[in-house]
């Protein structure tokens, strides 16, 4: 996406929910948490996407190399948003995504019902919320089969986000 289809993104999550955003890592814990998404040329590539109608409080660590970063991210009532590589120049390789990790919480697979792991949130609740997402992206993006038989949706097509190209 590129930064003002970023922002209606950002609107529209806006509209159905209060969010926060983190980053994946920074030099200092205070700076985890973001306003708003960085410039494209920042560097920063993925973020986390926190509805706060679930309730989760960040646990904080610092790695070896002294950069801040929320080590319970993978069981986080969060959608992950990695940015594509347009700041690269390939405009026909897009990999950014939205990504709820549900399939790598701690206790296995995802299920609403596992008895082996307890989501700390309403995971099926969250599951609508995501969905949300996905049909947001699906309808203002063009679907794109790939040979190996994925589908890519891509926001560099006759679509409402060709005027940001």
């Amino acid at each position: 996406m590129s930064e003002p289809a970023e922002e209606l993104f950002l609107q529209f999550l806006r509209r159905t929910a209060s969010i926060r955003i983190f980053v994946s890592h920074a030099p200092q814990p205070e700076l985890l948490c973001l306003d708003r998404l960085p410039p494209r040329k920042s560097g920063k590539t993925q973020f986390f996407l926190w509805n706060t109608d679930y309730p989760w409080t960040p646990d904080i660590a610092v790695a070896s190399n002294g950069a801040s970063y929320i080590r319970d991210i993978d069981s986080a009532p969060v959608i992950e948003y990695d940015r594509d590589p347009l700041t690269l120049g390939c405009y026909n390789s897009h990999r950014g995504r939205i990504f709820w990790r549900k399939g790598l919480t701690p206790g296995g697979s995802y299920s609403f019902q596992n008895a082996a792991y307890t989501y700390s949130y309403d995971a099926e609740q969250f599951a609508g919320w995501y969905s949300q997402a996905v049909h947001w992206i699906k309808k203002n993006s063009k679907p794109v089969k790939l040979k190996n038989g994925d589908i890519q949706y891509r926001v560099n097509s006759p679509s409402p986000w060709w005027k940001f190209w």
